[in-house]
């Protein structure tokens, strides 16, 4: 059998000192740090869900309406009277109209937001796999995508709250404004 010459030893050496050197950086979650990664995953998967519930294609049906039903209103109204529908109800159904309008976009930066976070996940534990961050830096990271994530609850929270109540408004104005047509 043929010697090995000494170089290519060399590099057989060093090719299986730099995968045990690998190896020994690499761990695994604790167990509090599996849980926490399980929950921010599950937490962002549910809101991911509840987000794709909202039939964005009924609000845009919605807000066609109540365009077609502003230009309607405009060049038909002529009742400088009706104060008290003049005043208060029509700013409310116009805002109620901002707020359907511009809620698609929002719904969709928020699942922007929630995919770059997922994404973040799974780059923190293909990372820890593979050595590339400390086993206290996962703590850190875990806490900074905690917050973040309590952060997209409350923008989907505040969105939910927008969406109720400006179907709200548009529900109770709208026969209102149809009316005066």
């Amino acid at each position: 059998m043929p010697q090995a010459r000494p170089h290519v030893r060399l590099l057989f050496v060093l090719a299986l000192a730099g995968g045990w050197v690998t190896m020994s950086c690499r761990f695994e979650y604790s167990p509090s740090q599996m849980d926490r990664h399980a929950r921010l995953d599950s937490a962002l998967y549910h809101l991911e869900e509840s987000i794709a519930t909202v039939p964005i294609d009924s609000l845009q049906w919605i807000t066609g309406r109540m365009s077609t039903s502003m230009q309607a209103f405009r060049k038909a109204y002529t009742d400088t009277t009706d104060s008290t529908f003049l005043m208060e109800s029509l700013p409310r159904y116009q805002h109620a109209y901002e707020d359907l309008r511009q809620l698609p976009d929002q719904l969709e930066q928020l699942n922007e937001q929630i995919d770059y976070s997922k994404r973040q996940l799974s780059g923190l534990k293909a990372d820890a796999e593979r050595g590339k961050i400390k086993p206290d830096e996962v703590d850190a990271f875990l806490g900074r995508e905690e917050q973040h994530t309590r952060e997209l609850l409350e923008r989907a929270d505040t969105l939910k709250r927008i969406l109720r109540s400006a179907l709200e408004r548009y529900y109770n104005i709208q026969p209102q404004v149809e009316e005066r047509i």
